[in-house]
């Protein structure tokens, strides 16, 4: 199941237990590298919750403006559409 609050993107069973990964970053775009990691924590290291938490700014992307939050948090619950049933 997949839920967006307040740009939070969040991933979770139905049976909720205590394996949390928090994976934070610009998502500046959203791109295949980032779902291969969500896919990979989600399968091999069997976490119950994966929440995603959008970074306002970039470290590494200073020489541009980026994309606003809203903008990504809506590139991030695009690319989750396929988790929909996790």
């Amino acid at each position: 199941m997949v839920d967006s609050h307040q740009g939070w993107i969040t991933m979770h069973s139905t049976e909720m237990k205590n394996k949390v990964a928090l994976i934070g970053g610009s998502f500046d775009p959203v791109h295949l590298g980032h779902l291969m990691l969500f896919h990979s924590a989600w399968k091999y290291i069997e976490i119950e919750e994966l929440v995603v938490i959008p970074a306002l700014l970039s470290n590494f992307k200073q020489d541009r403006k980026p994309v606003s939050f809203e903008e990504r948090a809506e590139m991030l619950e695009q690319a989750f559409l396929d988790y929909r049933d996790l």
